[in-house]
């Protein structure tokens, strides 16, 4: 065992270790250190399960059990005989046997054994290691540059010839150096030794850890051996050293790794600086040269340093990450400054473009703001780094050099595939025009992340030697946006899906330019710096004006100057990221100018895309024998979809007539798909797969117009409202999402729907309402988390948990609207039998099991308490409807039933507090009475949390009788008299008929918002009364209504009026008396009804029969109660025959058809696209002019209606439908009305837009909370005065008053 070569034949130590090393090395290679291979190694027996079969294991086992099975024994026996007891406890077994191993371990003889074992083991491992050197000279390696090498990132190539096993025993020949060892290994690396001294320094060096030779003061002794060792002509030398530092730069921590780093860097630019500075493009690089070889293994070197450096520079300090920097961006301008002559040369920037012509190093440099602000900084102090990037740009752009194969073959040739051979060329060969490709690649990568920060855009503009005027942002992005449209840089017909499934598509200029300005237009400061431009939107849209034109041309024929369908997808494809944000929509829209105002005449780029896209649905192209495909103009109707899912979009598109096109298109897709067969996912890409495909993405298109109250109409219009919401919840059940730029699911969707009836009759067949609840039967009555659990369910201690709430919030979103519910109900099945696992079919069942429980058989349901305290929710949300609340009332007699079940819950005449009676109890008082948070007491929903025995544990009465508990009532002192007079009584007094003008109205506008701002308690109910009485007389000619007509009744007639009617007189009356407004209150109730009575009839007389439908709220007359009649009436105290010229005058001003929705049910003044589906102005016009100025002025507000799946339009409909009745008090009430009649229609807007900015705090924390529907219809709205919102009420006025008022006066119009 003395010579280190030889071997005992008996003993095969060499083979066993070989294997073990062997099955080791695939996982020591996955580690980044030596110190992780270590590791992996000490713990093999635990993470190997071929570990004991190792014949090295088994060998070392052999050997214990031969020389240690003795000595155990005796150890054993010697216990024994010191232990009383034979038998040893269990717990004492791992005592025993670590005492005994102790022992042992510590023989002469174990440590004999263990001398031995490691020197046969020394010594295998120096023959393999030495074997290994051998077999790694670089005569037997071949360098192969090919897509591993270029373009991707990979592992470092690191070479480990130490033997981890001895380096903690200090038995290898150079584990650890002292001082004095070390400085002689320096010694032997000066450039004056011989090559064979120095390659011996450098195998000693390989084989120390990788921290060894930089840490301390190493590091400034051996630098420059290394550098010169690179720099060496010695290609064996030079190679050793390149392992060197690839095993330093892999495996050493990255403050000891920097300096290594900075060294290649060095020693790259003293490369250029020498022997490469004369190198040219034009003579191309050819991989066979040794020197471009090696120079290419520095790069990859240099480059996967910068790639992962960038995830661990933040836990050094700036100095640090400053270094590295400064160092790479210096030496990547290093010879690019321009030469006297006009030929280029290769620099440094060129070699990295090889390797990396994506620039991944530095998108990873410039994404966190650390570093970036470093790039920053380093670009500032070498300019030129961004100057060449620009200069090679519009080089690029001017020259156009390339031609439809090249990027084809140089892709091929990255992949390691031929690229081209010639006889002085053998291997892979980089030509002129190949080398400038990658370089234009890397450098539109630099150029679009210096676009996308501010920091980045105020390097421009840029000054350039050979150019007179500096480059701006603008020409940059313009040069970009060129290298997409312009047909020399297209891929011939290839669509944007097939160039995806070919490496050819991570190279495609336009695919890079088009990720770049996709980035930049999702900022909103980087797409108005850089594309907010008419330009650059002009270069953008230029192909598409293209094909619009191009029955102008007079080549029709010639096809190769249409730009091809590959071009026109990477335009949509920027398009539609332009658009998806408010400020690249206004873009599109309004023109550079982002105004957003309508009434400007330059409209933006979209009405060529609209008309691109009509000729395109409408076969107009096919028709001149110029093929396009459906992808093509799907894409761009998917652009115009996400501008009419958006109000201002929808304003500027709506006239174009966009829905028509896309009608007749579904048609014939549904034609052509009904007579082809079932598609299946194994038949894609053919025909009738395509068909299937295009019919859905119509129909999908269709869909999005319900996403706007305006689009709703259009929607229905459109006839495919069915189809359109059964696609819709067929996605929805597959939890799918909307769009691949829309950030959230369908439930916007369906309330904007479900604010007419037609939408709600479709939600309703398509089976969405059964899908919500049967989800909820399931969360009710038997969760199930799908799997079996060992622990009992934890009772809610909340009465709603989280999950039944969610599905409370989107059953409310549906059925919470008069229109909606009075489409959802349906006749209780009377006699019905319920079993446990029964699931309601309707809204109407669900309320009757949840709520109803008038028989023994509905109280079946598994969990009582939760069920009922749900359904008790619902109908409280759903009852802050009046017109619902009178309607389940008269329907199924809910209150009483209610106190029914108050009055089973006593014991011995008293209550049982518990959740449902708190519950009924609340639901109860809000169904019996109305008025503001100063009006009435809404009781709370939990007990007092008190350790008194004496005090109630509710501090209200419960209401078990039909007696109203008069504390519920609050006392208030109405006065309705003149005795405080203001300005605006006195010039009602003296006006007279023949005084009320124009400019007597502006008058009292002007006085009515002085005494609101001033003094609000002088705006009294009669002084507004009067004031409407006489601002009514003013004839209103642009509404073109006339003035209806109201009969003369009997006193005691009750025709026409329904049991919700009826009932609603009661409540009118009875909250008139509590306001002190109405003085008896039988004779009130007969002047209301005849009052009602008459009014309706009245309003009949222009009313036109709608074409028979199964739209319940079409069915008869207005199924509701008129709120706003009910208004007049308490403001008139009473005074039927004022309430009558009222009404009558007021009926013919514009402002009566947005806040009067009885005035305008089936009204002949309605277009039949209104009238026919039910659908009122309020809806279409109004409510979308909420959202649009509430998106522009609140849009945090707007921002949680859309996280919360509601919107503006439905919210504000549903107060104005009932005259803000049970939202504000009386008092506001009064100026609400006085306001809008005086000032005109679209203060209505003004004023709803009001009042959620005084909500918006309380719209914020209650959308973090997820119930922010039910707040809204819930809650009062609590310290709102008009006359405190007056300054934002003008600034709206002065802002939106023009466009408003036009649009509202287009009754006439769908």
């Amino acid at each position: 065992m003395d010579d280190p070569h030889e071997f005992d034949d008996d003993v095969p130590v060499y083979d066993n270790v070989l294997e073990l090393v062997n099955a080791v090395l695939p996982i020591t290679k996955s580690t980044n250190s030596i110190q992780e291979a270590e590791d992996v190694i000490l713990h093999l027996e635990e993470t190997d399960e071929r570990f004991h079969k190792y014949a090295h294991v088994k060998y070392i086992r052999r050997r214990l059990a031969t020389g240690m099975t003795s000595l155990i024994e005796d150890e054993l026996e010697k216990r024994r005989h010191n232990t009383s007891d034979d038998i040893v406890p269990t717990r004492d077994h791992e005592i025993l046997i670590n005492a005994v191993s102790e022992k042992v371990t510590r023989t002469p003889q174990f440590q004999a054994l263990f001398s031995s074992l490691m020197a046969e083991t020394k010594v295998a491992v120096n023959h393999i290691i030495q074997e290994q050197q051998f077999e790694d000279s670089p005569r037997n390696q071949d360098i192969h540059i090919n897509m591993e090498t270029v373009g991707n990132k990979h592992s470092y190539i690191i070479y480990s010839d130490m033997d981890s096993t001895n380096s903690t025993c200090n038995q290898s020949p150079f584990p650890f150096l002292n001082y004095k060892q070390f400085t002689e290994v320096v010694h032997q690396l000066d450039v004056s030794q011989s090559i064979a001294t120095r390659r011996s320094a450098m195998n000693k060096l390989c084989q120390l850890p990788a921290t060894e030779s930089v840490s301390g003061n190493n590091w400034s002794l051996i630098k420059q051996g290394l550098m010169d060792a690179l720099a060496d002509p010695d290609q064996i030398l030079e190679e050793r050293c390149l392992k060197y530092f690839a095993r330093v730069l892999s495996s050493a921590p990255f403050h000891f790794s920097k300096d290594v780093y900075l060294a290649l860097v060095e020693h790259i630019s003293l490369c250029f600086s020498r022997r490469n500075s004369n190198k040219r493009i034009a003579d191309g690089l050819s991989c066979n040269d040794v020197i471009v070889r090696y120079m290419l293994q520095r790069f990859r070197l240099l480059n996967e340093y910068q790639t992962d450096i960038s995830n661990f520079w933040i836990r050094y300090n700036d100095r640090y990450m400053d270094e590295v920097i400064e160092s790479t961006v210096n030496l990547f301008c290093k010879n690019s400054f321009p030469r006297l002559s006009d030929e280029e040369y290769i620099t440094p920037l060129h070699f990295l473009c090889l390797i990396d012509p994506t620039a991944i190093w530095y998108k990873q440099w410039m994404h966190p703001h650390y570093s970036r602000i470093s790039v920053f900084k380093a670009v500032g102090n070498h300019r030129y780094f961004l100057e060449n990037a620009v200069r090679h740009l519009l080089d690029y752009q001017l020259t156009r050099v390339r031609s439809d194969d090249l990027l084809s073959q140089l892709t091929q040739s990255l992949l390691g595939q031929h690229m081209q051979e010639e006889s002085s060329h053998n291997g892979l060969f980089y030509t002129e025009a190949d080398i400038e490709f990658l370089h234009i690649i890397h450098s539109i990568n630099i150029i679009g992340k210096f676009l996308l920060y501010k920091r980045g855009r105020e390097f421009f503009p840029i000054k350039l030697r050979e150019r007179q005027s500096p480059v701006t942002i603008a020409e940059t992005v313009t040069a970009l946006i060129t290298m997409v449209t312009e047909p020399c840089f297209s891929r011939g017909s290839k669509s944007l899906t097939t160039m995806e499934s070919t490496a050819m598509y991570n190279y495609d200029p336009a695919v890079l330019v088009s990720h770049a300005i996709n980035e930049i237009s999702n900022r909103k400061d980087s797409c108005q710096a850089c594309l907010c431009n008419q330009k650059a939107i002009d270069v953008l849209i230029k192909p598409v004006k293209i094909w619009v034109d191009v029955d102008e041309w007079e080549d029709i024929e010639g096809q190769w100057s249409l730009p091809a369908e590959s071009t026109m997808l990477y335009i949509a494809d920027i398009l539609s990221h332009i658009v998806a944000t408010s400020h690249g929509r206004r873009l599109i829209l309004y023109g550079s100018n982002c105004t957003g105002n309508t009434d400007d005449n330059n409209i933006g780029s979209v009405s060529t895309i609209v008309k691109f896209v009509a000729r395109g649905l409408t076969n107009d192209l096919q028709n001149l024998n110029v093929n396009l495909s459906k992808v093509v103009i799907g894409a761009y109707v998917y652009v115009l979809r996400q501008l009419y899912a958006t109000n201002d979009g929808m304003l500027s598109l709506k006239n174009f007539n966009l829905h028509e096109n896309i009608v007749e298109a579904w048609i014939v897709a549904n034609r052509e798909a009904s007579l082809a067969d079932t598609p299946t996912p194994a038949g894609k890409g053919t025909m009738k797969n395509l068909i299937f495909m295009w019919e859905e993405t119509l129909i999908d298109n269709l869909l999005n117009l319900g996403a706007t109250p305006k689009g709703i109409n259009l929607l229905h219009v459109s006839g495919a409202t069915n189809e359109c919401i059964a696609y819709m919840c067929t996605r929805y059940a597959k939890k799918l999402q909307v769009s691949k730029c829309e950030k959230f699911g369908y439930g916007l969707m369906v309330t904007q729907v479900s604010s007419t009836p037609p939408g709600v009759s479709a939600l309703n067949q398509s089976g969405y309402m059964k899908l919500l609840i049967r989800e909820l039967w399931e969360v009710l009555e038997y969760p199930s988390d799908g799997g079996q659990s060992i622990y009992p369910a934890l009772y809610p201690i909340d009465p709603l948990t989280r999950a039944s709430k969610k599905l409370l919030v989107k059953l409310v979103n549906v059925a919470a609207g008069f229109p909606s519910l009075i489409q959802l109900l349906e006749p209780i099945k009377l006699g019905s039998v319920y079993s446990l696992r029964d699931v309601p079919g309707d809204l109407t069942e669900l309320i009757s099991r949840l709520v109803i429980l008038d028989t023994p058989n509905k109280f079946s349901l598994l969990n009582v308490e939760q069920s009922h305290t749900f359904g008790l929710r619902l109908i409280n949300i759903i009852c802050c409807s009046l017109d619902n609340l009178l309607i389940l009332n008269t329907k199924f007699n809910i209150r009483d039933r209610l106190l029914d079940l108050q009055r089973d819950n006593m014991v011995h005449g008293k209550c049982i507090y518990d959740m449902e009676t708190l519950e009924r109890n609340h639901v109860i008082v809000r169904m019996s009475l109305i008025g503001g948070n100063l009006e009435r007491c809404l009781p709370s929903r939990c007990l007092v949390n008190t350790l008194s025995t004496k005090a109630k544990p509710y501090k209200h009465t419960l209401f078990t009788s039909p007696t109203l508990p008069a504390e519920y009532v609050r006392k208030l002192s109405v006065k309705s008299s003149l005795r405080q007079g203001s300005e605006l009584s006195k010039l009602l007094a003296s006006t007279k008929s023949n005084d009320i003008s124009q400019g007597w109205l502006e008058k009292c506008q002007q006085l009515l918002m002085t005494l609101l701002s001033t003094k609000p308690e002088l705006v009294k109910s009669n002084v507004v009364g009067e004031l409407i009485d006489k601002v009514t007389k003013i004839e209103d000619y642009s509404s073109g209504l006339e003035a209806i007509t109201i009969p003369t009744v009997n006193a005691n007639s009750k025709m026409g009026l329904s049991e919700v009617e009826t009932a609603g007189i009661k409540m009118i009356v009875r909250y008139g008396l509590q306001l002190k407004l109405l003085a008896n209150e039988r004779d009130s109730q007969t002047a209301l009804t005849q009052l009602m009575v008459q009014t309706k009839m009245g309003l009949m007389e222009q009313q036109e029969e709608t074409p028979q439908s199964a739209l319940k709220f079409l069915a008869g007359s207005y199924y509701g109660v008129d709120w706003l009649l009910a208004t007049v009436f308490l403001l008139m105290s009473g005074n039927r025959d004022r309430c009558i010229r009222i009404l009558q005058q007021f009926s013919a001003c514009l402002t009566s058809a947005y806040i009067w929705p009885a005035r305008m049910f089936k009204s002949k003044y309605l277009p039949e696209s209104l009238r026919n589906y039910g659908v009122e102005p309020m809806v279409t016009n109004l409510g979308h002019f909420v959202e649009l100025v509430v998106e522009a002025e609140i849009p945090l507000v707007a921002q949680s209606f859309r996280l919360s799946g509601l919107t503006a339009s439905k919210i504000s409909q549903h107060w104005l439908r009932q005259c803000f009745w049970n939202y504000l008090n009386w008092p506001e009430v009064v100026n609400f009305i006085a306001l809008v009649i005086t000032s005109g229609p679209d203060y209505i807007v003004y004023f709803c837009v009001a009042v959620m900015r005084h909500l918006q705090d309380s719209i914020l924390l209650h959308t973090q909370h997820r119930e922010l529907t039910i707040f809204l219809l819930e809650e009062p709205i609590t310290l709102f005065h008009v006359g405190k919102c007056l300054p934002f009420i003008k600034t709206l006025q002065a802002r939106y008053s023009q466009m408003i008022l036009k649009e509202l006066a287009k009754l006439d119009e769908s």
